[in-house]
Order: structure tokens, then C-alpha cells, then sequence
């Protein structure tokens, strides 16, 4: 990701927080962030960016959460299901759908620009 990416821990002082989260859904991956950190290790997520309406809005009840997966490489009999699972067990814990892209799989350049500008990193260096 480029210069847009920032680092959830360091995006919102905890006095802003309540106002944030009536904006967005950063509040609903806060309150979620140690098990998603957990899900990230147990399925090899090298990185994963929150980008989207629960980063910039408008975020409502029925919004899914958009996340940027980039894996650490496993066998590729593995893959299909790993990334399957991963999916739902962020779906479990978030409790809302989950679209997740995987980083090598954009070629939109549209679409590449668009999360580059607005994204935060949830886990990964």
C-alpha cells in the first residue's frame, strides 16, 4: 500500500472514539481487534487493511466491513480453504459480512488507487 495507509492503533485518541464510530465501523474493529489479530496468525495473514464505508463512510447497520488480505505463503491445496475459513471466522467475530480482496488478485487501477488513498493497516508490519 502506499503513502494513504495508516495504523489503526495510532488513528483515534480514545476521547474521539464514540464520535468516530457513529461515522464509521473503526469502532466496531477496535473493540474486535485482539481476536482478529489471532485470526490473522491462525490463517497466515501477512497483512490486512481496512478500507471502505466502515473506514470513511457512511457506515450503517446493514454496511458490510471491506478488508485487504495479503497471505504468507502456504501450499496451494491449502489456500482455497484457509482463505474461506479466515473469511468467516472475521464474519463470526465482527458480526456483520465480510468482503475481503486478496492484495495480488487487484488489477482494477481504479480500484488499487481508491484503497491506496483510504486504508488502514489492522494487522501486519
Amino acid at each position: 500500500m502506499s503513502s494513504g495507509k495508516k495504523d489503526i492503533e495510532n488513528q483515534v485518541k480514545e476521547p474521539e472514539l464514540a464520535s468516530y464510530q457513529l461515522v464509521n465501523g473503526l469502532g466496531i474493529i477496535n473493540a474486535a481487534l485482539p481476536k482478529i489479530r489471532l485470526i490473522c496468525k491462525k490463517y497466515h495473514v501477512h497483512n490486512l487493511y481496512l478500507f471502505g464505508s466502515a473506514l470513511k463512510g457512511p457506515f450503517t447497520n446493514s454496511s458490510d466491513i471491506d478488508f485487504l488480505v495479503k497471505f504468507r505463503s502456504i501450499p496451494l491445496e491449502e489456500y482455497f480453504e484457509n482463505y474461506i475459513n479466515f473469511k468467516l471466522e472475521l464474519e463470526n467475530v465482527l458480526g456483520r459480512k465480510v468482503d475481503l480482496l486478496e492484495k495480488q488478485t487487484l488489477h482494477n487501477p481504479y480500484l488499487i488507487q481508491s484503497i491506496d488513498e483510504s486504508n488502514l493497516k489492522v494487522y501486519g508490519k
